[in-house]
């Protein structure tokens, strides 16, 4: 599930335009950095692109269904729209704000991706910018998870901390944290993590389940999936991801829900009557089930044997 964030006007960073085409951004900190332009070929884009920590979005988790709102006018263009900002050198950068739009560069032959470098950052800085420049389509709580599961500075902090740092409620980062004590697994069986929602994740963490029991359902379900799996390496753009997902966590679940057993009916052998049928529900309630034509004096020996029973 997507996080909703919203980049007030206040939040945007007061910026003059240089002549050599640098700019130079004015933080809240008051500190005045200079980001210098460039572009690299798709074919040149690394594998591994180091990112932040303070943009939570996972660059390696990413798959094509996650930015297939913004991968054709990529593929028109042979470049993305918006800047991406990166911090260090020309060879050894780490990408603060745009990583979906490297993602998709990279996806597109012959494209090439623009953005901005400074070749340093305060950490203050570089959070603030994570925070409000990367969120047409906010990094999802799981995101944010996987985040804190490899980051051993977060994993020690409380969850009104970490919403702080990445700007999401104290809930959203208590559900965070629930994400970042399972196996990554379990998440590479989804399309994108912005189609998770959070009563799955609540749901499935209130199980109590082994690791062993979770991870024969993960690989069950990665079988049944295996096709659709496949096709997120492809482009894809009519297919309908959300629904897919939604398949996905009914079948995990029906999987490591509790299995109900059917409570004994101790009513059917008592009531030996034609025309009538008895059924306990999940409850152990009992239901009585009358034909249309049952006689009058059936129904009568029916309420005086549960009468005694019942005495």
């Amino acid at each position: 599930m997507a996080l909703k964030i919203k980049a007030r006007m206040e939040n945007v960073l007061p910026e003059s335009k240089l002549a050599d085409g640098s700019i130079e951004k004015l933080f809240p900190s008051g500190n005045r950095v200079r980001f210098y332009p460039f572009e690299i070929n798709s074919s040149d884009i690394p594998d591994n692109i180091k990112q932040s920590k303070f943009n939570p979005r996972r660059y390696n988790d990413l798959k094509l269904p996650a930015i297939q709102d913004i991968l054709p006018s990529i593929q028109d263009a042979k470049r993305n729209t918006y800047h991406i900002y990166t911090v260090g050198s020309k060879d050894n950068y780490k990408v603060v704000v745009g990583l979906r739009r490297v993602f998709a560069v990279k996806q597109t032959e012959n494209a090439v991706l623009i953005g901005y470098r400074a070749a340093h950052l305060e950490e203050v800085d570089e959070r603030y910018l994570a925070q409000f420049s990367d969120v047409y389509v906010a990094p999802s709580f799981v995101d944010i998870g996987l985040t804190i599961s490899i980051n051993e500075e977060f994993s020690k902090l409380s969850s009104r901390v970490l919403g702080d740092i990445f700007k999401v409620s104290k809930d959203t980062a208590n559900m965070a944290q629930r994400i970042s004590k399972l196996p990554k697994s379990l998440w590479e069986l989804f399309p994108a993590y912005q189609h998770i929602t959070f009563r799955f994740v609540k749901e499935l963490t209130g199980l109590n389940i082994s690791e062993e029991k979770l991870e024969s359902a993960v690989q069950y379900v990665k079988f049944k999936f295996e096709s659709d799996i496949d096709a997120y390496k492809q482009q894809d753009n009519e297919r309908d991801y959300a629904v897919l997902s939604k398949k996905i966590e009914q079948m995990l679940l029906a999987k490591l829900r509790p299995k109900q057993v059917k409570p004994k009916n101790p009513w059917e052998a008592k009531f030996d009557f034609k025309q009538i049928s008895t059924k306990l529900d999940a409850k152990g309630r009992l239901n009585i089930t009358f034909s249309e034509s049952i006689p009058e004096d059936t129904i009568t020996k029916v309420a005086d044997l549960l009468k005694r029973e019942l005495s």
